[in-house]
């Protein structure tokens, strides 16, 4: 008896209760969907802003360009061959990694057919062409074709830069 009255005093050291720490699979699957959403939501907006400042870079670009060419003219007397010609330390490829298109126009008879022409096939402008291919990278004479949609395009001599499906 004496023992089992001793064994009724000794206390024996209580474990402490296991903490359960973490997340339940509910909560894990409420946050991944609302994630989902959110990514739904931001890629679209992320992409638009992109194509927005390919787009703004490109009439930057051809703003420049159209400069250079008509400094260019302003110190020769005639216009640049070739963008070569111009000098340029770093002649800038388009946002979508092309490089832009240049063609003489003024004193090259034959620099008529291969110009840039709208929707009643004349010619977007008189002294040059400046333009790029957009982001498809293809592009043809008349800018109201599908395939130059697309194209960043400089018009009336230099009085209209922007997107060919706006012209």
């Amino acid at each position: 008896m004496k023992i089992v009255a001793s064994l009724k005093k000794l206390r024996l050291p209580r474990r402490p209760r296991a903490t359960v720490s973490g997340f339940t699979l509910i909560e894990i699957i409420v946050a991944l969907a609302i994630l989902g959403a959110l990514a739904a939501i931001g890629i679209p907006q992320f992409s638009s802003y992109r194509d927005q400042a390919r787009l703004a870079q490109a009439y930057a670009d051809i703003r420049n360009i159209d400069l250079a060419v008509r400094k260019y003219k302003a110190e020769n007397g005639d216009w640049p061959a070739d963008l070569a010609a111009l000098n340029m330390t770093d002649m800038p490829k388009d946002p979508w990694n092309n490089d832009y298109v240049y063609l003489k126009i003024e004193g090259v008879p034959s620099a008529t057919g291969s110009a840039r022409k709208d929707q009643f096939l004349v010619p977007l402008n008189s002294d040059f062409d400046v333009y790029t291919k957009g982001s498809n990278g293809t592009s043809t004479g008349p800018i109201q074709t599908p395939q130059s949609q697309d194209d960043v395009i400089r018009a009336n001599d230099g009085r209209f830069i922007g997107l060919a499906s706006t012209y």
